[in-house]
């Protein structure tokens, strides 16, 4: 959902022909980092799941 508002937020801005699409391509640039950074990061296994066994 959120993804498809900010493509018509983008695509609004360069039909109009101003510069306002910059910060809509920026935060979906961080979107898309933060949600491959997260899943990355869980991949890992956690340093406390044996200490939480014991």
């Amino acid at each position: 959902m959120l993804h498809s508002v900010c493509v018509r937020a983008i695509s609004a801005h360069l039909n109009a022909h101003d510069v306002g699409f910059i910060p809509g391509l920026a935060g979906v640039a961080c979107l898309l980092v933060s949600f491959f950074s997260q899943n990355a990061a869980r991949k890992g296994a956690s340093p406390y799941a044996l200490a939480a066994m014991a």
